[in-house]
Formats: C-alpha cells, structure tokens, sequence
C-alpha cells in the first residue's frame, strides 16, 4: 500500500500538463518502471509509445490526456494489452476520449476514485462543427471487441455525441461490463492487483545460434512454457529439405511451415497459410525450446533446424499463450521484397496497406495489421482493377500502384 502511494506521488510530480503528447519512460530503484503519457495524442505517437514498451516489459502505464486521435489512442491499447501492461488513472487527472481508448487496454485497469475517465462517440470536422462519424463507431466498436469487452460496453463508450461525455464511475463499469479496479489497491487485495510476473529465459548469443544441452533434471531453471523436466520429448523424423528460404507471404508455403509446427506440438491455429501472432508464437517458442535465439526472426537456420532430424517437440504440458498475453520475441520485422518499402507481413505496413485498400473500396474490414485472407482478396480485386496479374503478389509493381508512386 506505501508503494502504490509512493509511486502516486513520483509520478504526480513527473506529470505537468501538456499539450501534444509525451511519452515518458521513468526507471527507479525498487519500483517498476513506469510509461507515462499525457497531453493530445496525435498520429505516430503509437509508434514512440510502442519503442517505449518494449525496453520495459514490466511497465505499468499512467496516462493523463484530454483526447486526441482516436485511431492512435487505440494503437496505444493494443500495444498495451499485447505487453499485458496495467493501465492507470490518478487522483484529479483526466483520460478522456482518445486517452480513455487507450486506458481500456490495460490488464488490468485502475482508476482512483477522483479520477475523471471519459468516452463519447468518434467525430470528425466539418468547419467548425464536430460530426459524428460511424465508420469511426465502427472501428471502436471492433477494438473494444478486441479486448474481449462486451456489446453494451461499445455501446457506452459511443453513446455520448462528440460535444459531450459519458464520465465512467465504478456503478457504470460493472453494469456495462467493463472491469475496473481502484487505485491506489485496497490492502486486502494487494495480490490480486498485480498479474504474476513470470521470467522468461534469457535469449542465446547472437553470435552462437546454438546453445548447450538442457541442464539436468532438478536443476532451477525458467517457469516459462519450456521448465526443465525428467524426460525430454522424443525428436520427430525430419521434413523434406528445402535448400531456399520458404516465402511465407506465399499461403502454400506458410502453410506447409504451419503444418510441420503443427506436427512438432507448437502450432494449434488454423492451418491456412496466414502467418498471423499464433503462428509467430509457434515459431518463437519451437526456437526456444531448440537453443536459437528467442525471437519469431524467420532464416536458413531457422528453417534448417525445423526440418532437421532430431527437431524438439514441445512438451506433452505445453499450451501456446494467447497472443493478447505474450510479446516477448514476437513481430520482428520482415525485410522488404527488394525495391520495395513495405511488407505485409510487418503489423504498421500491413495497417497502411489495409488502409489503402479501404478508401479504394476494395477491402471491407477493419485494418488491424494482420495481412489474412480478407487483406489478399482486396489486393487481387485492386490489382485486377489496375491492370496488374491477379494475384495476391507484394511487388514493386504492386506497391507504386497502390501507394501512388511511379
């Protein structure tokens, strides 16, 4: 309880109000460390907050902002419920509109009891006037959705016009299904605040792809998937060799890398050919369980040690993590195709790409970065209206008539 107080007035000292948006990373001895956004979001400010995030993977977010952009307000929640960070409001601090889309992604949220939490519906700007758009309602009632939330809390968040605001009290949140804690936490239930913090092992060398055998049993070791156990699991027989690094753009060649993972234990998706965050997962934690380096980096010898005789299973015990929970190691980025600047298969390019797609009217969902079935069939009806082969194919040709560059 000290600490949850401590930490409070650290913070109301850090936070001054602001105007544009600023995105704080503070590290103090004995205290977690701390991400702390206030001021209007604005367009990019996703992308600061996520380099942010991931220098601290054990962070508990403080936000303070009157509003802003909706859309990175929203980018801020993902990142946020993908690191799996705590979201915090303070006592007499504000989160309103675009900063409140952003506090629901917290796992969990806090809220103390003089604090102000604000939605109403998404607008855009006609002169001077404010005016409600759907398509706007739409995309947060797809992002509210996201986060497991149910219909009549979208229906909340959106009910208010874009004058006005619906302030969250504790009585609305739990009728509107929308989980809330107060802050600072009642010393009964300290331990419930807090999710468990699980270490997870420390990634192999760059330099030496390749670690040393498992230890022996009874030794300590992670509490990650992958403990340390008796008996390891038997290798499984090799797949066919493939000297040339499997384009996994291409569904039949993504496919056939979901089928072997699959195969091994790692992969219980769908197999078809998206290479979307369970499949990342699959990969990173085949890796891990192999001695590579923890990350979802797709390479030669990767691919070798996949399809290698003697490639580790996962344990009989293993559950892959829900992609919402997990982030370590996970989405480094795909090199371009060459002479290209994109790739869908990178979360901020597919988004982009997705977003092109829509205002020409060719891909009818919501973009959210992940490049799936939905987001090949708009560019097969794009290219097929631009001249191009119809097909699903990112090139250059593709990407300068898309994007407009010649």
């Amino acid at each position: 309880m000290r600490k949850s107080v401590f930490v409070c007035g650290l913070v109301l000292g850090l936070m001054s109000p602001a105007r544009a948006a600023t995105i704080k990373l503070v590290l103090k001895p004995d205290l977690p460390p701390l991400l702390l956004v206030e001021g209007e979001l604005e367009h990019g400010d996703e992308k600061e907050f996520r380099q942010k995030a991931l220098a601290a993977p054990e962070a508990i977010v403080l936000l303070s902002s009157a509003g802003g952009n909706a859309r990175a307000g929203m980018e801020i929640g993902r990142a946020i419920r993908l690191m799996g960070f705590p979201t915090v409001i303070l006592e007499e601090t504000r989160c309103a509109s675009a900063c409140a889309l952003a506090w629901l992604g917290g796992q969990p949220r806090f809220m103390a009891q003089t604090a102000k939490v604000g939605f109403h519906a998404v607008f855009t700007m006609d002169g001077e006037r404010r005016k409600e758009t759907a398509p706007g309602n739409a995309l947060v009632g797809a992002y509210v959705n996201s986060l497991g939330l149910p219909m009549k809390a979208v229906l909340y968040i959106t009910q208010s016009p874009p004058d006005s605001m619906s302030w969250l009290t504790f009585e609305d949140a739990a009728g509107y299904g929308i989980e809330v804690r107060p802050f600072p936490p009642e010393p009964s239930r300290q331990a419930e605040k807090q999710p468990p913090i699980v270490p997870a092992p420390e990634p192999a060398p760059k330099a030496e792809p390749r670690r040393d055998p498992p230890t022996v049993p009874g030794s300590t070791g992670s509490t990650a998937p992958f403990a340390p156990k008796p008996d390891l699991p038997s290798p499984v027989p090799p797949a066919p060799v493939k000297r040339e690094l499997s384009d996994l753009l291409d569904v039949q060649e993504a496919a056939a890398v979901q089928e072997r993972l699959r195969g091994l234990g790692y992969f219980f998706g769908v197999k078809d050919g998206v290479w979307g965050p369970r499949s990342r997962i699959a990969l990173r934690d085949f890796k891990r369980q192999n001695r590579l380096a923890l990350t979802d980096v797709w390479d030669l010898d990767t691919q070798a040690a996949l399809n290698r005789d003697g490639a580790m299973p996962a344990p009989a015990s293993y559950i892959p993590p829900e992609p919402e929970f997990t982030s370590e190691g996970i989405f480094w980025p795909f090199l371009p195709v060459p002479g290209t600047t994109y790739h869908p298969l990178n979360p901020d390019d597919a988004e982009l790409l997705q977003e092109q797609l829509l205002v020409g009217g060719y891909y009818q969902s919501s973009p959210e970065g992940i490049w799936g079935m939905d987001s090949r069939n708009a560019l097969r009806r794009f290219k097929a209206a631009n001249g191009l082969p119809t097909d699903d194919i990112w090139d250059v040709a593709t990407e300068r008539a898309l994007m407009g560059r010649r």
